[in-house]
Protein backbone atom coordinates (compact mmCIF):
# COMPACT_ATOMS: atom_id res chain seq x y z
CA UNK A 1 0.00 0.00 0.00
CA UNK A 2 1.47 3.62 -0.98
CA UNK A 3 1.16 5.05 2.36
CA UNK A 4 2.63 2.25 3.82
CA UNK A 5 5.40 2.54 1.43
CA UNK A 6 5.58 6.56 1.62
CA UNK A 7 6.00 6.51 5.73
CA UNK A 8 9.10 3.69 5.18
CA UNK A 9 10.78 5.89 2.43
CA UNK A 10 9.44 9.62 2.91
CA UNK A 11 12.80 10.90 1.68
CA UNK A 12 13.33 8.49 -1.38
CA UNK A 13 12.92 9.42 -4.38
CA UNK A 14 8.88 7.85 -5.84
CA UNK A 15 8.39 9.93 -9.25
CA UNK A 16 11.07 10.56 -11.90
CA UNK A 17 10.77 12.47 -15.00
CA UNK A 18 13.30 14.50 -17.03
CA UNK A 19 14.20 17.16 -14.30
CA UNK A 20 11.73 16.41 -11.89
CA UNK A 21 12.20 14.70 -8.76
CA UNK A 22 8.79 13.88 -6.05
CA UNK A 23 10.11 12.39 -3.01
CA UNK A 24 7.28 9.48 -1.47
CA UNK A 25 6.63 12.56 1.15
CA UNK A 26 5.87 14.85 -1.24
CA UNK A 27 3.65 12.20 -3.39
CA UNK A 28 1.75 12.06 -0.19
CA UNK A 29 1.30 15.37 0.87
CA UNK A 30 0.12 16.48 -2.41
CA UNK A 31 -2.49 13.65 -2.97
CA UNK A 32 -3.71 14.38 0.28
CA UNK A 33 -4.28 18.13 -0.90
CA UNK A 34 -5.89 17.03 -3.59
CA UNK A 35 -7.92 14.55 -1.87
CA UNK A 36 -8.78 17.14 0.67
CA UNK A 37 -9.92 19.94 -2.11
CA UNK A 38 -12.18 17.39 -3.68
CA UNK A 39 -13.59 16.38 -0.32
CA UNK A 40 -14.69 19.98 0.56
CA UNK A 41 -16.38 20.30 -2.77
CA UNK A 42 -18.21 17.47 -2.06
CA UNK A 43 -17.05 14.59 -3.94
CA UNK A 44 -17.13 11.20 -3.00
CA UNK A 45 -16.81 7.61 -3.38
CA UNK A 46 -18.42 6.52 -6.97
CA UNK A 47 -17.95 10.23 -8.38
CA UNK A 48 -15.75 10.78 -11.75
CA UNK A 49 -13.51 13.67 -12.11
CA UNK A 50 -12.34 13.92 -15.94
CA UNK A 51 -8.31 14.43 -15.98
CA UNK A 52 -6.60 15.82 -18.66
CA UNK A 53 -3.11 16.41 -18.70
CA UNK A 54 0.46 16.22 -19.86
CA UNK A 55 2.95 13.05 -18.48
CA UNK A 56 4.65 15.02 -15.54
CA UNK A 57 5.04 14.17 -11.85
CA UNK A 58 1.93 15.91 -10.89
CA UNK A 59 -0.07 13.60 -12.96
CA UNK A 60 0.16 10.52 -10.23
CA UNK A 61 -0.34 12.47 -7.53
CA UNK A 62 -3.54 13.89 -8.76
CA UNK A 63 -4.77 10.51 -9.76
CA UNK A 64 -3.94 9.30 -6.32
CA UNK A 65 -5.52 11.84 -4.23
CA UNK A 66 -8.66 11.45 -6.30
CA UNK A 67 -8.37 7.32 -5.07
CA UNK A 68 -8.12 7.85 -1.52
CA UNK A 69 -11.65 9.25 -1.52
CA UNK A 70 -13.00 6.39 -3.64
CA UNK A 71 -13.53 9.12 -6.59
CA UNK A 72 -12.97 7.27 -10.64
CA UNK A 73 -10.54 9.07 -12.71
CA UNK A 74 -11.27 9.28 -15.99
CA UNK A 75 -8.12 9.95 -18.02
CA UNK A 76 -8.53 12.56 -20.61
CA UNK A 77 -6.21 11.69 -23.87
CA UNK A 78 -4.64 14.96 -24.39
CA UNK A 79 -4.67 14.80 -28.25
CA UNK A 80 -8.33 15.10 -28.53
CA UNK A 81 -9.72 18.47 -29.58
CA UNK A 82 -13.10 19.98 -29.79
CA UNK A 83 -16.29 17.91 -30.57
CA UNK A 84 -14.22 14.38 -29.51
CA UNK A 85 -12.92 16.13 -26.67
CA UNK A 86 -16.30 17.12 -25.63
CA UNK A 87 -17.66 13.68 -26.56
CA UNK A 88 -14.84 12.00 -24.21
CA UNK A 89 -15.86 14.22 -21.38
CA UNK A 90 -19.39 13.57 -21.83
CA UNK A 91 -19.24 10.11 -21.70
CA UNK A 92 -16.70 9.74 -18.54
CA UNK A 93 -20.07 11.48 -17.06
CA UNK A 94 -17.37 13.06 -15.18
CA UNK A 95 -18.66 15.68 -11.94
CA UNK A 96 -15.31 17.85 -13.08
CA UNK A 97 -12.62 18.26 -15.05
CA UNK A 98 -8.97 18.48 -14.06
CA UNK A 99 -6.69 20.29 -16.55
CA UNK A 100 -3.08 21.43 -17.01
CA UNK A 101 -2.61 25.33 -17.60
CA UNK A 102 -0.85 23.96 -21.21
CA UNK A 103 -4.14 22.61 -21.88
CA UNK A 104 -6.35 25.06 -20.31
CA UNK A 105 -7.59 26.70 -23.84
CA UNK A 106 -8.96 23.68 -24.70
CA UNK A 107 -10.71 23.05 -21.72
CA UNK A 108 -12.20 26.88 -22.52
CA UNK A 109 -13.19 25.87 -26.07
CA UNK A 110 -15.81 23.35 -24.27
CA UNK A 111 -17.68 26.07 -22.85
CA UNK A 112 -18.16 28.18 -26.11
Amino acid sequence: RFEEVAARNPSKVALLMDDQRFTFDEVRRMSDRVACHFRSKGFSRGDTVALMMETRCEYPCVWLGLAKLGVVTALINTNLRRETLRHSIAVANSKAIIVSEELASEAENLRQ
